[in-house]
C-alpha cells in the first residue's frame, strides 16, 4: 500500500528548504522501507517525493535551475534520508553525485543532459569499455558492471579506454541514455551477502555505438 507524503512544498526551493522537506519525509520513508526491500529498488513514490522535494537539484548548476548546494547540506540531506531508509539514501547519494557532472561538462554536452526534466545521472567510472576514435566521435563497445541507481537514471556515464595499435592510451568518459542505447542486465550475484537488496546494481552491455566525446 502506498504511503502518502506531506511536505512543506510552499517554501522557496533552497538547499535548506530541501533539507526541511526531507526531514518531513523521514516517517514516510521508514514506512515504505519494507516494501522497498521487496521491490529491490527505490520505491516509485519515494522517487517522486525526493524529486518533488528538490533533492536531485542539489548538485545541478545554478544557471540551469539547480541549487549548487554546499557539501555540508548535501551530506545532511542524505543522512536524513538514511534515517528513514538507508538503502534509498545510498542510491540517492550516487545519483546526486552523477548529477554533479552536468556542471563540469562542455556546454553542448551539459545542455543535452539538462534538457531532460528532473534529470538523474548515474555513472560507472571504471574504464571497462573500449572507445575507438572514428569520424564524428568514438565507436564504443564493452560491458560496465555495478551501476547502482541505473534503473532510476535518464543518463549514464560510461568510462572507456582509447587504444592506439591495441595499446590502451587514455580514459574517456561518455554519456548515453540507458533506455535507448544499451542492453540492461540485472546483477544479483552478490545478493546473499548483502541484505539491503535495493543496492542491487545494473550492468550495461553495448556491442557498438557512436558517441561524441565529452571534454
Amino acid at each position: 500500500m502506498a504511503v502518502p507524503a506531506t511536505t512543506t512544498s510552499t517554501l522557496p526551493l533552497t538547499p535548506e528548504a530541501v533539507l526541511q522537506r526531507v526531514n518531513e519525509l523521514v516517517p514516510v520513508l521508514r514506512a515504505r522501507a519494507r516494501e522497498t526491500e521487496k521491490l529491490r529498488r527505490m520505491h516509485p513514490d519515494t522517487l517522486r517525493d525526493l524529486t518533488d522535494a528538490g533533492v536531485f537539484k542539489l548538485t545541478l548548476p545554478a544557471d540551469a535551475g539547480g541549487l549548487e548546494a554546499d557539501l555540508s547540506v548535501i551530506s545532511e540531506v542524505l543522512a536524513q534520508i538514511a534515517r528513514g531508509c538507508p538503502s534509498t539514501s545510498w542510491v540517492t547519494s550516487l545519483i546526486t553525485g552523477g548529477n554533479f557532472w552536468t556542471g563540469i561538462l562542455a556546454d553542448e554536452g551539459a545542455a543535452e543532459l539538462l534538457a531532460t526534466p528532473d534529470v538523474r545521472v548515474s555513472g560507472l567510472l571504471a574504464p571497462t569499455g573500449k572507445a575507438m576514435p572514428v569520424e564524428g566521435g568514438y565507436s564504443v563497445s564493452g560491458t560496465w558492471l555495478w551501476n547502482t541507481g541505473g534503473v532510476h537514471s535518464h543518463w549514464v556515464i560510461l568510462a572507456c579506454m582509447t587504444e592506439i595499435d591495441e595499446v590502451p592510451t587514455d580514459a574517456r568518459y561518455l554519456l548515453v541514455r540507458p533506455e535507448r542505447e544499451q542492453e540492461v542486465l540485472e546483477s544479483n550475484r552478490w545478493a546473499p551477502r548483502h541484505p539491503h537488496r535495493i543496492m542491487r546494481s545494473t550492468d550495461y552491455r553495448k556491442e557498438s555505438i557512436l558517441l561524441l566525446k565529452i571534454e
